[in-house]
């Protein structure tokens, strides 16, 4: 029996949802199907082929050659729409639910951004998500059909679940976190590229970009309550935050990360609240019955420049929303006391975005593709999407038709040879003195 082909992709290589649904299925299927890794560094490239993971460096030959054997594709930023064929099928896990508007449901989207997502609307089959309220948000960013969406989970919550989240912060910090009282975590979103127009500038003259900074007032905070303070990048952004070393503040690096096979999500877990501003770590960071403290102070720029979806920044931000130095620390305070403000709505948000959903759900995940070691018989013969299907298909049709229309025209070209051919004959004298022979003789044969 042919085992199936499964590949994965993600941004950073091996993370996020693709890694948690990949070694999810390592396993439950073992080595009954061929789960295949495509990524982009050489060092990723040579680290998971130590471990006996089959990988390919996207761009070279042999990854070429090994995608167009692929069955299923589980990706995180439709990373490899172009090697999608109508014969496997394309399933996005996607990276980020956030408040941000995004795709077809943006203000002023780029030419650039519209092709990109009409590329993903011909090619991606299915898009994995959380709830039915994600649903109806990414049929729309996407434009494409609901029945496309599918609520069956977000693997990486498999990660962020963790009760080892501290033991791989010390990991990675390379020092002891457990004699902190408390630990916070400041994870900003990602502010350039992909629909964005003119950015909000960032001050990193101060750690959060908030107005009123005293960064003094700030570390002092910290020590009387015995807080360590974690600020962790975007890994598509690195921003050169300006402050004074302090025993209460550290920075996660994104290769500290790496160097230990650990992503963000392994480590969330460890932190007692999320502060960020509009990024999706904030609302994946409620999964976990944490508290967030949201950043606002450029939020009139954020929303002319990006744009948040349904305009109400309120429904996204269960928690206290802070300016300023003042407010940060009082945020802080009341979110970690028993009478926090926004205890009834946080729940109300939680139930909203995640449903029912315990874990990751890739047990609903593969029970939805796979039957046994085998896709699913109503799976079969339906890649590339309704749209791309469609388009495919008009592709096709148009070719024969093209063919048709060649051999038609060379059809009429020899005809008119053959008409001109028999023209001249008519006209020459050849051909009439024939025919006036052929009229004296009718006579005679009467």
């Amino acid at each position: 029996m042919k085992k199936l082909n499964i590949t994965f992709c993600s941004f950073p290589d091996f993370s996020s949802n693709a890694k948690a649904l990949y070694e999810y299925m390592k396993n439950r299927y073992k080595d009954n199907m061929n789960l295949i890794w495509a990524v982009s560094s050489d060092d990723m490239l040579k680290k998971l082929k130590a471990e006996n993971i089959e990988t390919y460096k996207i761009g070279n030959a042999d990854y070429y050659e090994k995608m167009k054997e692929v069955d299923v594709f589980f990706t995180t930023h439709c990373n490899l729409l172009n090697e999608k064929n109508e014969n496997s099928i394309y399933v996005e896990l996607w990276h980020g639910i956030s408040p941000k508007q995004v795709g077809y449901m943006s203000d002023n989207m780029l030419d650039f951004d519209k092709e990109w997502y009409e590329n993903a609307k011909e090619r991606v089959d299915y898009i994995i998500l959380p709830s039915d309220f994600w649903r109806v948000i990414f049929a729309t960013r996407f434009n494409i059909e609901y029945s496309r969406t599918l609520s069956l989970g977000y693997p990486k919550f498999n990660y962020i679940i963790n009760p080892k989240a501290k033991e791989n912060l010390r990991t990675v910090l390379n020092e002891y976190v457990s004699d902190f009282n408390k630990i916070i975590y400041y994870m900003p979103t990602f502010r350039k590229g992909c629909n964005r127009g003119q950015e909000a500038q960032v001050n990193v003259n101060n750690i959060f970009n908030i107005q009123e900074y005293k960064e003094e007032e700030l570390f002092k905070f910290l020590e009387e309550n015995n807080y360590l303070l974690c600020i962790k990048k975007h890994p598509s952004e690195e921003l050169d935050l300006k402050y004074t070393a302090s025993k209460n503040v550290r920075v996660i690096e994104e290769k500290a990360l790496s160097d230990n096979n650990l992503t963000v999500n392994d480590i969330l877990d460890a932190a007692d609240l999320m502060i960020t501003d509009y990024s999706s770590l904030g609302i994946e960071f409620v999964f976990l019955n944490k508290p967030v403290v949201y950043l606002t102070n450029d939020i009139e720029e954020y929303k002319k420049n990006r744009g948040f979806t349904f305009g109400n920044i309120d429904f996204w931000m269960p928690g206290y929303q802070v300016k300023n130095i003042n407010q940060l620390k009082d945020g802080i305070t009341d979110s970690f006391s028993e009478n926090f403000k926004y205890k009834e709505e946080f729940k109300k948000k939680k139930e909203l975005w995640f449903s029912n959903l315990k874990d990751g759900g890739c047990d609903k995940i593969c029970d939805y593709f796979f039957d046994g070691y085998l896709l699913k018989e109503k799976l079969k013969g339906k890649g590339i999407g309704v749209v791309g299907t469609l388009k495919a298909r008009v592709d096709e049709l148009s070719k024969i038709l093209d063919e048709k229309n060649e051999v038609i025209a060379q059809r009429e070209a020899r005809i008119k040879e053959l008409d001109d051919f028999i023209a001249q004959i008519i006209n020459s004298k050849g051909w009439k003195f024939l025919e006036g022979i052929r009229k004296i003789g009718k006579p005679f044969k009467k």
